[in-house]
């Protein structure tokens, strides 16, 4: 059984206790090995949402203003996460992005490093554009890109199954 509910720090803490190798590789090139409790702090303070298969949380995903007008999306989880994603990406479409749309946000935006191959099929599935190359972003010179989804790429975007609500939100 799959189940969303507002993060609490028990699952956060859970999660980023058991990261999968690839987030815990894009997190901690990003932060100290050391600052795990203030990445619980930090997805707490951005109303994130977790994903629980059978009861375990897998998954911690949120939105986080970069601006009044741009989020960052954050998505982070276990090696079970794979399973998850169909469930996070529907909740995401469906609740996130359009109460996102309804207060003013325009842009959704991702940094992915170079490596995680999962993450780029994910975000270019959703519609998101690979902008660009973010060279030495991590503390140790990682690469990243950094991906974008706009409101006027959703308004032309042919929505799959899972994104059909997205479009009734209406306003501009």
């Amino acid at each position: 059984m799959i189940e969303i509910v507002a993060g609490s720090h028990r699952d956060i803490s859970d999660v980023v206790s058991n990261l999968r190798a690839i987030d815990h590789q894009e997190i901690y090139c990003q932060m100290d090995e050391g600052c795990s409790d203030m990445l619980v702090v930090m997805a707490l303070e951005h109303k994130s949402w977790v994903c629980r298969l059978n009861g375990q949380p897998v998954a911690v995903f949120s939105f986080s203003a970069i601006n009044v007008s741009t989020v960052a999306v954050n998505l982070f989880g276990t090696d079970k996460i794979t399973r998850a994603i169909p469930a996070i990406t529907r909740f995401i479409f469906v609740r996130m992005i359009p109460d996102a749309l309804s207060c003013g946000i325009r842009r959704f935006e991702a940094r992915s490093l170079t490596t995680h191959a999962q993450a780029h099929r994910w975000l270019e599935a959703c519609g998101a554009v690979k902008e660009g190359l973010l060279p030495e972003f991590g503390k140790n010179g990682e690469d990243f890109y950094i991906y974008g989804l706009t409101r006027t790429i959703l308004e032309q975007f042919k929505p799959k199954r899972w994104q059909s609500n997205v479009f009734s939100t209406g306003g501009s």
